[in-house]
């Protein structure tokens, strides 16, 4: 019994020596928290009254955890001591701030535009950054304070670009139905018949001039109207070739009037080739998706028609002044 107390006193001993070297000794050991410690300087110096130790053991041991009880109460000490130091400073840096809280709100009181505000909350926000002992809660309830001031500035400056984009909006939808009637009314004036076809057509080529001033267009969109005004005066000059060949009478007139639609035609027709090269020119030379060359494609084709239909007319408008000429 003596031999096995005096190697559990050894054996106690030696951890305990262990633990105050490794905990209290070691200035390069990371320490656990004060709190962790404590209890286990508690658990061993109830393990040591527990266990069966030889006096010098018990004594030793005791002596070396009082020791280290002491210096645990110290630390605790210094650390209070530094929290209540550190919190002085964290109360003077919140002050020092709200300084700034006070200044930026008397400022925002004179103001009517976001952009002095943006700035002023900026420069502040920098100023902030050079207090280093706010930090934390207190930092984040400096800068709800400071947002708090700014807020109905960013409010009314986000209403206005709503208002904006509205009124963007309801100019692009007043385009676009404005687009859409022309197209209509140029598109159902093509297929106007009969004997006022030829001074609807004319009061449509008006209509259309005047209210094309000022829309803006898009490539897409001016394509497709440029398509349908060349319609458009294909069919005036179609009605016109018609006209001069249907009256009778006033031969000289006539023919003045015949060469006169003749000229226009093939002043036409020259307009029609420039268009159909730069259509193959612009399909040859750019990289178009899809879609945009089919669009190419089909633009190319109506003005091939366009022109055998001109083609044709002026041979027949030729042959009637041929015809005159005998």
């Amino acid at each position: 019994r003596k031999d096995l107390i005096k190697e559990l006193s050894e054996s106690f001993t030696e951890d305990v020596g262990l633990f105050v070297k490794y905990h209290f000794k070691s200035p390069s050991s990371k320490k656990p928290p004060l709190r962790q410690l404590r209890e286990e300087v508690k658990q061993i110096q109830a393990m040591a009254k527990t266990l069966t130790l030889n006096t010098q053991s018990f004594k030793d041991t005791r002596f070396s955890l009082s020791l280290c009880w002491d210096e645990l109460k110290s630390l605790d000490k210094e650390k209070k001591k530094f929290i209540l130091e550190q919190r002085a400073l964290q109360k003077q840096a919140y002050d020092t701030a709200y300084v700034k809280v006070q200044e930026f709100e008397a400022f925002c009181q004179d103001q009517t535009s976001l952009q002095p505000v943006v700035k002023k909350y900026d420069e502040i926000l920098s100023a902030l950054r050079e207090i280093k002992d706010l930090r934390g809660l207190e930092l984040k309830q400096i800068k709800d304070k400071l947002q708090a001031c700014r807020q109905p500035f960013d409010d009314k400056e986000e209403q206005t670009r709503k208002a904006h984009e509205e009124q963007q909006r309801q100019m692009e939808q007043k385009r676009v139905e404005k687009l859409k009637a022309l197209q209509e009314e140029l598109s159902s004036g093509l297929a106007v018949e009969g004997e006022g076809a030829l001074s609807a057509l004319g009061e449509l080529k008006v209509f259309y001039e005047e209210n094309i001033k000022g829309l803006s267009l898009s490539k897409a969109e001016k394509m497709s109207l440029d398509a349908l005004t060349r319609q458009l005066k294909d069919r005036i000059l179609e009605l016109k070739g018609q006209r001069l060949l249907d009256l009778s009478g006033r031969e000289k007139e006539k023919y003045a009037e015949l060469q006169a639609v003749v000229e226009e035609k093939k002043q036409r027709r020259l307009e029609i080739k420039q268009h159909l090269e730069t259509y193959r020119k612009e399909l040859g030379g750019s990289g178009f998706d899809f879609e945009k060359a089919m669009l190419y494609r089909d633009l190319i084709a109506a003005e091939k028609q366009v022109l055998e239909k001109m083609d044709s007319a002026i041979n027949e408008l030729e042959a009637a002044i041929t015809k005159m000429e005998g």
